[in-house]
């Protein structure tokens, strides 16, 4: 992605050297809209299924239960990132798609 390569010192960089490693203004643009076309969630939520395939007692029960267990993860995430100033939310099952779509 950096035009040339990596610096593998810790000599002190100009801002000419910096601007001279960062690509093209739209090549730059571009790589931003993909990356966030692929970072947003375009899927329910995990265990949030869009079609029913479940229908013997035993796996409805077996999904209510993964429902609850999932629910009670987010509620445990949230209380301990109340008080952090930047909250750690990568694995709170409310955020985790229930499939990836590329």
């Amino acid at each position: 992605m950096l035009n040339g390569r990596a610096p593998r010192d810790k000599v002190a960089r100009t801002e000419k050297d910096i601007m001279a490693t960062i690509p093209e203004q739209d090549v730059l643009l571009d790589t931003m809209v993909v990356t966030k076309l692929l970072s947003d969630m375009g899927t329910n939520r995990l265990s949030d299924f869009e079609v029913q395939y479940l229908f013997d007692p035993v796996s409805v029960s077996a999904k209510e239960k993964l429902r609850e267990d999932l629910d009670e993860i987010s509620v445990n995430i949230k209380e301990r990132n109340r008080h952090l100033k930047h909250p750690f939310t990568f694995l709170d099952p409310e955020f985790i798609p229930n499939s990836i779509s590329i």
